[in-house]
């Protein structure tokens, strides 16, 4: 019946946009809402298909980042993937961190508030973080508004941070940006990294290559990218649901 219901909804996509439907809270919405989502963005990115995957992920976070990610806050924060970065702050003297794909800055304002004593840094490609960053009001907390595939800018947070994390955002990079992302980390940081993406019940750990999950978003085999630029594994494992992957290394 849902099936049925997702394929009957297509169509609407068109009439949605053509309407000025407005989608939103994106996460832990009843499922009518949500088909409506999914019925407006197939019908939106099939109108922006002749962008390529770097255009299209700008002009989408640009448009509707803000919308997603204030939806996005409102969910709780993984536990396990918590429990993660905050032994590592706790456990390795961490001072400085650097979250790549920061959002409306929820774990950046979480980790402010517990660690009195972190300076905390942040990119993403959504320009409204930097008005959520106002709001907070918290000189601790640096943000930039920018696609984190122009990393090498902050090669200076690189080199004094001891802590990288982030939260489903590589998956946004095709296989050659990824690799990118991760040449210029290994280049210029010293510390520890904290990963976490949508497995999507694939075993990460046993995939040779990047498989395309959408028009504009992958399956990495994050194990070997990772492995391959310098982190020396110290954890890695699955969500109890599988659907969420952790990496957790240090640079070698």
């Amino acid at each position: 019946m849902r099936s049925l219901l997702i394929k009957l909804l297509k169509p609407v996509g068109a009439v949605l946009f053509y309407l000025g439907y407005k989608p939103r809270k994106f996460h832990q919405t009843p499922f009518v809402r949500k088909a409506l989502n999914n019925a407006y963005f197939d019908y939106y990115f099939y109108r922006n298909r002749s962008l390529t995957t770097e255009e299209l992920n700008n002009k989408f976070w640009k448009e509707w980042g803000a919308e997603y990610l204030k939806s996005f806050n409102q969910t709780p924060i993984p536990k396990y993937y918590l429990r993660e970065i905050e032994n590592l702050i706790e456990t390795k003297k961490v001072k400085t961190v650097f979250e790549l794909g920061c959002g409306f800055l929820r774990h950046l304002e979480h980790l402010a508030n517990k660690y009195p004593h972190l300076n905390l840094y942040g990119v993403d490609i959504t320009p409204q973080i930097i008005d959520r960053a106002k709001e907070l009001n918290n000189s601790r907390i640096q943000v930039f508004a920018d696609d984190i595939r122009n990393i090498e800018k902050y090669q200076d947070i690189l080199k004094k941070a001891d802590l990288i994390f982030s939260y489903g955002i590589f998956a946004y990079l095709a296989p050659e940006d990824l690799e990118k992302v991760c040449g210029v980390i290994q280049k210029h940081f010293k510390g520890y990294v904290v990963y976490n993406d949508a497995a999507q019940k694939r075993d990460l750990s046993k995939l040779s290559e990047s498989i395309p999950l959408s028009s504009q978003s992958y399956i990495h085999p994050y194990p070997a990218i990772f492995k391959k630029y310098g982190l020396e594994e110290i954890q890695s494992g699955y969500s109890q649901d599988k659907e969420s992957f952790n990496f957790v290394g240090k640079q070698r």
